[in-house]
Formats: structure tokens, sequence, C-alpha cells
């Protein structure tokens, strides 16, 4: 009787150490099917992965530029190799501007020259070729008096002038080629201007007077001058005494500027 039960079990304790080891020997192979499958998970997702942005840049930029730098094509750096302005950018103004002289005074330049009037009659005499000028203690500039046998100047008159002050007083001519083309826009100062120029007879209607200050003694014994002044239109304040006396149109009021029509005294 005992001799079977030690028999019994003797057979059982080698079966369960045969389940045991069955058993464990699973666990393992499981365990490393597990490990495995997780590997190749792993693997899986790690290829799939898109790359960021700063690494696709990276790759374009060196596969595109393999050196790059901050130079072009020609060697240079960028930004100082700039094209030429367009010439449209580099154009000069149309308009001339003129130098303001450094000299305080200079002489007319004159030649002589003969003209035919409208008769076709010769009349000769000298021309101003280049405006002399005198400058004042506060820096303006006047025309210097004209010859009384001038019968050209130039047909600009120079921006910088401000002051026809007595430049055609006793004029010999009757008709001064070039000053009806004058600009006088600028002028402030026309006092005596035709002051004893007992020929001249001159349209200068289209004269700019708008700025004008001091017309005294301006047509003062111009005996023949005839002309119609009634576009012209002075300031109220400008000094306007014995304006046109003794003048060819002392007493004929209707060619006067129009704001001197009412004026009675001293003209």
């Amino acid at each position: 009787m005992k001799k079977l039960l030690s028999v019994l079990s003797s057979a059982l304790l080698a079966i369960s150490t045969s389940i045991f080891l069955i058993a464990c020997k699973s666990k393992d192979t499981s365990d490393q099917q597990v490990n495995k499958t997780n590997d190749t998970h792993k693997e899986i997702d790690h290829k799939d992965e898109p790359k960021n942005n700063s690494d696709k840049d990276r790759d374009k930029n060196s596969k595109d530029n393999p050196t790059r730098s901050n130079k072009n094509s020609n060697g240079n750096d960028f930004g100082k190799d700039k094209p030429p302005k367009d010439q449209s950018d580099q154009e000069l103004n149309d308009d001339v501007v003129e130098a303001i002289p450094e000299d305080n005074e200079t002489d007319h330049e004159l030649r002589d020259i003969t003209l035919k009037d409208n008769s076709g009659k010769e009349i000769k005499g000298r021309e101003i070729t280049k405006l002399g000028f005198y400058k004042t203690k506060d820096g303006k500039f006047g025309l210097q008096q004209v010859q009384p046998d001038v019968i050209k100047v130039p047909s600009k008159l120079p921006s910088y002038f401000t002051i026809l002050k007595g430049a055609f007083y006793r004029s010999e001519s009757s008709y001064i080629q070039g000053i009806e083309s004058w600009d006088t826009s600028r002028i402030t100062d026309m006092n005596a201007l035709f002051e004893d120029a007992e020929n001249f007879n001159q349209d200068i209607s289209k004269w700019d007077v708008s700025s004008v200050q001091d017309i005294e003694d301006m047509f003062k014994g111009a005996k023949s001058f005839n002309q119609n002044l009634s576009s012209w239109t002075f300031k109220d304040s400008v000094k306007h005494k014995d304006f046109a006396k003794s003048s060819g149109i002392v007493n004929n009021k209707e060619k006067w500027p129009k704001n001197l029509k009412k004026t009675i005294i001293n003209v």
C-alpha cells in the first residue's frame, strides 16, 4: 500500500512539473511575440512619420542651392548690384533755374543794330544782349538804367529782378522790342519807369502788375504814351502820386488801370 502511494506521488509531481514548464514556455513565447509586434509598430511608425517643415526646407535648400550665400550669379552681394534707375526718374525739370548773381553790380552788354518799324522804315540804335543789374543793401535786384538809344532788349526778364525803378527814364525810343514779353509778376517797384520818355508809346498791357507797390511818376512826362492800361489792377495800397502826370493818358481815364480811374488828385 505504501509502495503504491509513493508511486502515485511521484507521478503527480512529474505531471505538475511538466505543466509548469509548458506554461512558462508559452508565456515566454507570448512575450517575445508581443515585443516583436511592438518593435514592428515602432519601425512602421517611424518610417511613415512626416518630416517637419524645417527639415523639408533644409533638404530643399541643400538640394537647390548647395552653396547658399548672399551672392547672386555674378558673385555680387544682393542689394549692392542694383539695376540703374529708369531714365525717366533722372530727367531734369524743363524749367531752367536761374542762378542768383554773386556780383553787386554789372553793366548792360550792348551792340549796334538796325531794325525796321511797321512801315518798313529802318531804325538804328543799340541792343542789350545781357541785362545789367544792381543789388540793394537788403539784397534785392534792380535793372540798371537803359541807355536812351536802346531799341531792343532780351525778351526774358530774369526772375531775380524785383525793381524796375527809372529803368527807361528819358528813353528816346518809341518802341523797345522785347519788353512786351517780360514777366513782371515779381516786380514790386515801377517808380519813374518811363518818366520823361517823351517818344515812348508801346503796348505793355499784358504786364502782370499784381505785386507792384510803387508807381509814382511811372509815366510822368511821357507825352506820346496813349496805350490802354485798363486791364491792369494794382493793389489798393499802391503808391501812385503823379502816376500819369503830363502823359498822353492824363485826361483819358478810360485807359487808366481799374482801381485808379476814380483817383483825381496827384495823377
